[in-house]
């Protein structure tokens, strides 16, 4: 079975939010690093990531999201 990783992007206020969903690995990590490049090339005030469906299977492609230039701060769930 091959590995699937699904990204989708929504547009809320001055946010934008990547959905992503799927099994995170060596063969899926361009989905995520494409779509985050494509997001943070439309310069928008806040990116988040959505990734309470993903399930990260390579610690190596967890590199694939570029270096943030500010500490993230956690989501309203989380406060």
């Amino acid at each position: 079975m091959r590995a699937s990783l699904a990204a989708t992007v929504e547009v809320r206020g001055d946010a934008t939010v990547v959905h992503v969903a799927g099994s995170l690995g060596v063969s899926t990590a361009p989905v995520l690093r494409t779509t985050v490049l494509e997001c943070l090339a439309t310069e928008p005030a806040h990116i988040v990531l959505d990734v309470a469906e993903l399930r990260a299977h390579d610690d190596v492609a967890l590199t694939v999201l570029p270096p943030s230039p500010s500490t993230p701060r956690p989501g309203p769930a989380a406060r």
